[in-house]
């Protein structure tokens, strides 16, 4: 039997320590009960969630409040990295404080 590489590097560790495969996660299937405005923001380089799959176009339509960004490539962006760089984002987190009065 082959082992499907990319399943194993999509492994994490849950907060119980317990390793669990990241394509049991499925958040699509309650995307309408989110009442809170949400900010999906997304890279254009992202390599595990390239926006070529259109996944968030399609799924943010879910979101009563959701709003879709997505991040152009420049010299700043790092792909998948890109989330653990604030000064790339953190415009789009001032914003949605501020809509949502904090």
């Amino acid at each position: 039997m082959q082992r499907n590489r990319s399943a194993e590097r999509l492994l994490f560790l849950s907060s119980n320590r317990k390793a669990k495969p990241a394509f049991d996660n499925n958040p699509s299937l309650k995307l309408e009960t989110i009442k809170a405005p949400l900010f999906a923001i997304n890279s254009t380089d992202h390599f595990i969630n390239p926006p070529e799959l259109g996944l968030m176009e399609r799924e943010i339509k879910r979101v009563r409040r959701g709003r879709y960004i997505l991040l152009p490539i420049t010299d700043q962006t790092r792909g998948h990295g890109t989330h653990k760089l604030p000064a790339i984002w953190q415009g789009y987190l001032k914003e949605l404080l501020e809509q949502t009065g904090h």
